[in-house]
């Protein structure tokens, strides 16, 4: 990723490997942490497999935030790819409601020198409730998925707004993999807001162009409506019933990730993301389409008479 090298299944019998594993356990048995380090989280990390992220950096927050940015790419993409589909689920729970994604980064991040040894006597988490039951695939959904996901690396690296696609797919890891389920909504809806339109525009009219990537429309045009409406009401001061944060962050998901589908894959081959929110904002339906058509013959031909008019044989 970049100047990042991520490497999600190293081995176990390097030395740097067996450092980082001894370091990460001390820090964890120390007293000064033990209120985070419960017996339940604990379990949790015993669950999660390590992932070794490379960086030249200046320091160790530094490397954080580098290694971080290129994990919530790459994560972003994985859970895309596994997430289509995806309607409702309940998920009650004493430590919280789950994230609606389902591949997460646990809640230890350390940061080492290449010998092994940790930077500093510190570390970084992400927001964490417990992640889900393991699940079992079969190796024919397992490649369906891996081939998804190298899919979307592929289009992002020849895309003409390459920088664009990366940062929504950070985005989309951050917004998703956010147990505070109020918060997953909110950061769905600027995802949405940021890959569907300048700052500039209304609103209903991104509802509407992102609407245009079904040929059947009304639905999403109804959640986008929807959902449009329960961001105003948080954002004057309406909190989301507890009930509903679970329904309103699957609708947000439902609604966000067709379009950065189509938005990552850009299947025309668009320019700029301009050229394909004006490709969306024609009409849905033909007969308007071809009324505008007309329209522009008829003021093409005029063209072709004004060049005539003044001798412009080169039109």
């Amino acid at each position: 990723m970049g100047d990042i090298t991520l490497n999600f299944s190293p081995s176990r019998n390097t030395p740097i490997f067996n450092t980082i594993i001894k370091e990460r356990e001390t820090q964890q048995n120390n007293p000064y942490y033990k209120a985070f380090f419960t017996k339940d989280r604990l379990n949790d990390l015993q669950r999660c497999s390590i992932c070794l992220a490379y960086v030249r950096a200046n320091s160790h927050a530094d490397a954080n935030e580098q290694a971080s940015e290129a994990l919530y790419e790459i994560l972003g993409l994985v859970n895309l790819a596994a997430d289509g589909g995806k309607t409702w689920r309940s998920s009650t729970r004493v430590a919280g409601k789950l994230p609606v994604s389902g591949v997460l980064i646990g809640p230890h991040t350390t940061t080492h020198f290449e010998n092994g040894k940790l930077t500093h006597d510190g570390f970084w988490h992400e927001n964490w409730v417990g992640g889900p039951s393991e699940k079992t695939l079969s190796a024919e959904r397992m490649a369906e998925w891996e081939k998804r996901v190298q899919l979307f690396v592929q289009r992002i690296s020849k895309s003409p707004w390459r920088r664009h696609c990366k940062s929504a797919a950070a985005r989309y890891f951050k917004a998703f993999s956010n147990p505070n389920l109020e918060e997953s909504f909110l950061e769905g809806w600027r995802l949405f807001e940021n890959i569907s339109g300048s700052r500039h525009e209304i609103i209903k009219d991104q509802i509407l162009r992102a609407s245009n990537i079904f040929a059947e429309n009304t639905e999403y045009l109804i959640i986008g409506q929807h959902l449009a409406l329960r961001r105003n009401l948080l954002a004057h001061g309406h909190a989301i019933k507890a009930d509903d944060e679970e329904t309103l962050a699957f609708q947000m998901l439902q609604f966000v990730a067709p379009f950065l589908v189509r938005y990552i894959l850009n299947g025309f081959n668009f320019s700029s993301p301009k050229e394909f929110w004006e490709f969306l904002d024609l009409p849905a339906q033909r007969h308007d389409r071809l009324s505008m058509r007309s329209e522009y013959e008829r003021r093409l031909g005029l063209l072709s008479k004004a060049a005539e008019f003044r001798g412009e044989n080169d039109w």
